[in-house]
């Protein structure tokens, strides 16, 4: 990590001075740490860095100071390469690998510099997870994704709790939401619903006639997916609308753990996905050298939720797409 500021001295070489981020000198364990990962914060007025040492640490900075805020040491870790921070500016969530190469994840409170939860991936790969980010509004729920993988976590006061989200889609994207049903206790007193009588015998025969129905188009569907087998390279959170870019080149609608719509968005893997949720945005760059700006649609009457394009930008001028993803210099 350096820091660049004009050279007062007429005399120098060069007219911008480097200063150097500085290990502890007294600690054995210091080396001169390698910046693994780096994370800005909602107001792009602070920078948490990850570092790749014997004993990584994950630095605070402000940004228009230059201030060293925090340093909390992270024995646990040899390589931080993912840090996400929760709405509050308060709680992150490091991912990691050990010094035997295990792959680790802390949820941390940064002004206690306390550790809340660790989980070890004992039987994973040490790079398994891509990406990290907090659920919108909680900082005790949040999603990993990366190679076959998808989880959903939430700290339950004493450990992680995780659910696995289903890596299968539909086969037909179709709508098979139901209706708003008077017997739903739910919606008694709903909806202009409370004037029927719900104690007739021919209500109940009608309302197992459409249990039975429901049950086998439920049956039906789960004949129909198919699982994919796909990367998550990266995820966000738009309007509470959970969506996962794959190597595939497919963004993937997430709800109820599972995959309602996948798009095809970019010819090769998605490296990069900023979503900025006061817009109602999102922004994917793919290895071809295209970054193509969406937002996020919900049908309103069958509630479907899907993506349009408004913009590609195309950073590859006249190459083709073949040819960019060879060259470097335009991968996003």
């Amino acid at each position: 990590m350096v820091f660049l500021s004009d050279s007062q001295d007429p005399d120098a070489e060069s007219f911008v001075n480097q200063t150097f981020m500085r290990p502890q000198d007294e600690k054995f364990t210091s080396t001169y740490p390698e910046v693994s990962c780096f994370e800005l914060s909602e107001d792009r007025r602070t920078l948490y860095i990850g570092t790749s040492q014997v004993e990584a640490s994950l630095i605070v900075w402000e940004i228009s100071t230059n201030l060293q805020l925090h340093k909390i040491a992270l024995p646990q870790f040899s390589i931080i390469y993912n840090i996400k921070i929760a709405h509050d500016g308060n709680h992150c969530v490091v991912v990691g690998v050990t010094p035997e190469y295990v792959l680790c994840l802390i949820l941390l409170q940064l002004e206690t510099q306390t550790i809340i939860c660790t989980k070890l991936f004992l039987h994973s790969l040490p790079y398994k997870v891509k990406d990290v980010a907090f659920i919108p509004g909680y900082v005790n729920r949040l999603v990993t994704c990366g190679i076959q993988h998808m989880c959903f976590w939430k700290f339950n006061g004493q450990t992680m709790e995780f659910t696995v989200g289903e890596l299968t889609i539909p086969k037909a994207f179709s709508n098979v939401g139901s209706g708003v049903y008077s017997h739903d206790k739910n919606n008694q007193g709903k909806f202009g619903l409370n004037l029927v009588c719900h104690d007739s015998d021919m209500i109940n025969s009608v309302l197992k006639n459409q249990k039975k129905q429901k049950q086998n188009k439920l049956n039906a569907l789960d004949e129909e997916l198919e699982n994919i087998y796909v990367t998550f390279l990266c995820c966000g959170f738009i309007n509470d609308t959970l969506i996962t870019a794959g190597d595939d080149g497919y963004l993937y609608i997430w709800e109820n753990e599972r995959i309602i719509r996948r798009i095809f968005a970019h010819e090769g893997s998605i490296f990069a996905l900023e979503c900025n949720e006061k817009l109602g945005f999102l922004a994917s760059g793919g290895i071809e050298g295209v970054v193509i700006l969406w937002r996020v649609l919900i049908e309103p009457r069958s509630n479907i939720k899907s993506l349009d394009k408004l913009k590609v930008y195309n950073l590859r001028k006249n190459l083709d797409s073949q040819q960019a993803v060879m060259n470097p210099e335009y991968n996003v």
